[in-house]
């Protein structure tokens, strides 16, 4: 290992600091004295940049589990569309990219199209409008998601109307989410999530995309509710249990991406009903 390889796992450490794994860094320049000291012992024959990579993704698989110190929430603001303003709206596309901190998402009263409650030192930002009875919704921090650091906390809240078919588009990462769908039209969910823990909430058919790095899913599915056989299912290094659910005539249509995560689909238990 000579100066190349230092500067490349010193630039890695680096980069799990701003990823927000505590720790990670320190443990990473740690675990790079240890591969040299090895590969000195063994006149160079250490396969030291398998060790990394192995570290690497150790900490990208896991990093959710390190403790997080919460050092600052921010200010707290509220958005949302009035259904008075916007009578015409028959149906949403929502947008949200979110990063480093904790995430609701359930049925809201119907008497706005949505409601949201957003806090954090990162800020948040939005853009809505309608064209005809379709309303465009468009949520985000002023950070993007991927670089969130989990040492600065966001809250956001949200409330979805049941009177409005939805198409929900959202990239999570570093953060806790639940995503609790019983109740609200929605067509078609893509959810794309980083070093992250989600569970989502589902009461009838629709389109899952799911796609995930380093995180764990869980989907909360009604007793009578079965998975559509023809679903992309990818997944590396992880676990799913996909077949137990799966059924000829299934109709949830689900496509799942896992990459070092897991996917566990449950049945709907008495303690699961909404509210």
């Amino acid at each position: 290992m000579g100066l190349i390889s230092l500067v490349v796992l010193g630039g890695l450490a680096v980069l799990l600091s701003i990823l927000g794994y505590e720790l990670g860094g320190a443990v990473l320049l740690g675990g790079t004295a240890l591969l040299y000291w090895v590969s000195a012992r063994r006149r160079g024959r250490t396969p030291v940049w398998g060790l990394a990579a192995v570290l690497v993704l150790a900490y990208i698989c896991f990093g959710h589990f390190m403790p997080v110190k919460e050092t600052s929430r921010g200010l707290q603001s509220t958005m949302g569309m009035s259904s008075a303003l916007y009578p015409q709206v028959r149906s949403g596309e929502l947008a949200i990219y979110f990063g480093g901190g904790t995430i609701t998402q359930e049925p809201g009263d119907g008497s706005v199209h949505y409601w949201g409650v957003l806090g954090g030192p990162s800020g948040a930002a939005n853009m809505e409008g309608a064209e005809g009875e379709l309303a465009q919704i468009l949520l985000r921090q002023k950070v993007r998601p991927w670089w969130a650091n989990r040492r600065r906390v966001n809250a956001w809240d949200l409330e979805l109307s049941p009177k409005v078919s939805w198409s929900l588009e959202q990239r999570l990462a570093h953060c806790t989410g639940s995503l609790d769908l019983r109740g609200i039209p929605v067509e078609t969910l893509r959810l794309t999530v980083l070093n992250s823990q989600v569970t989502i909430y589902v009461d009838r058919a629709l389109d899952l995309h799911l796609t995930a790095l380093g995180s764990q899913v869980n989907l909360i599915v009604p007793p009578d509710l079965a998975l559509s056989p023809g679903g992309q299912r990818l997944q590396f290094l992880g676990s799913n249990n996909l077949a137990e659910f799966t059924a000829p005539g299934g109709s949830l249509r689900l496509h799942w991406e896992g990459f070092l995560s897991s996917l566990a689909v449950e049945r709907q238990r008495g303690s699961d009903s909404p509210g």
